[in-house]
């Protein structure tokens, strides 16, 4: 079981979270379906529609072809950061534990920092940094909600526009509480009417397969886009270490900021 970290044990948000996935638990029943927790709490909030996010969590997910090279160009981002970044804390006497694509119960992150070695004060004797790696255009803001909830500060790393920025979860207490009221009133609400659930057209529509005088009859065949091979092979190899360094910078600076006075790295 996960507490929300600075939260004490019972309260408002815990409780809310602990009841979203007991709800979740008993939707899960009564679809006879065997989705995991990250992937409810996703589709429950990219879709408004009640009727598409019966239809995700019930049906059988087909692995549409990805583009061999956006998933190596986010490995090499990702292994490339990994490495420049245990080099920078090495060369400032630190020894954390990165583990790279450590799944947890929100969704699964790019990289994690945390248990700093002993020999350094660390406040609350621990530190939770996620690092979100983007090599594309596309930032999904529901997906950055749902990491705030369970760790301190969330690095963004975005290769298009060479930046990071860090993003504290104490700062969004309010969105990250307004978040779980919904997916609490939506969870109930759709089982309360799991078998005449509501419908909300919109744009999403012509990606659904419910049965629904909105949703597409369209079979679509998805084909990789080579069309920009040449910029976002540029882009990666030219723009990665720049945002690379910015998001070390960022992370240095929130260790710095968490060591005690006298034992501030140099």
């Amino acid at each position: 079981m996960i507490h929300l970290k600075g939260e004490r044990k019972g309260s408002g948000l815990n409780d809310k979270l602990n009841e979203i996935k007991a709800l979740i638990r008993e939707l899960r029943l009564r679809l006879k379906s065997d989705f995991k927790l990250p992937a409810a709490i996703a589709i429950l909030l990219d879709y408004p529609c009640h009727k598409r996010c019966i239809w995700e969590l019930s049906s059988k997910r087909v692995n549409l072809a990805v583009d061999p090279f956006y998933l190596q160009r986010h490995e090499f981002v990702k292994n490339r950061f990994i490495e420049l970044l245990c080099i920078e804390l090495s060369n400032r006497g630190l020894n954390p534990k990165i583990i790279s694509e450590d799944s947890e119960e929100l969704g699964t992150v790019d990289v994690v920092i945390k248990n700093i070695g002993s020999g350094f004060a660390i406040l609350n004797n621990s530190i939770n940094i996620r690092v979100e790696i983007k090599t594309g255009a596309s930032l999904d803001l529901n997906q950055i909600i749902r990491y705030l909830v369970n760790c301190d500060s969330l690095v963004l790393l975005r290769v298009p526009s060479e930046d990071a920025i860090i993003l504290r979860r104490r700062e969004f207490l309010p969105v990250i509480e307004r978040t779980l009221t919904l997916l609490q009133e939506k969870l109930k609400c759709m089982l309360e009417h799991l078998d005449n659930p509501s419908v909300i057209p919109g744009r999403y529509c012509a990606t659904c397969g419910a049965e629904c005088d909105y949703a597409s009859k369209v079979s679509r065949n998805y084909k990789n886009n080579y069309a920009n091979l040449e910029r976002d092979l540029k882009s990666a190899l030219i723009k990665t270490d720049k945002a690379i360094y910015k998001a070390i910078q960022l992370i240095v600076t929130e260790i710095e900021n968490d060591l005690s006075g006298d034992e501030k790295i140099e």
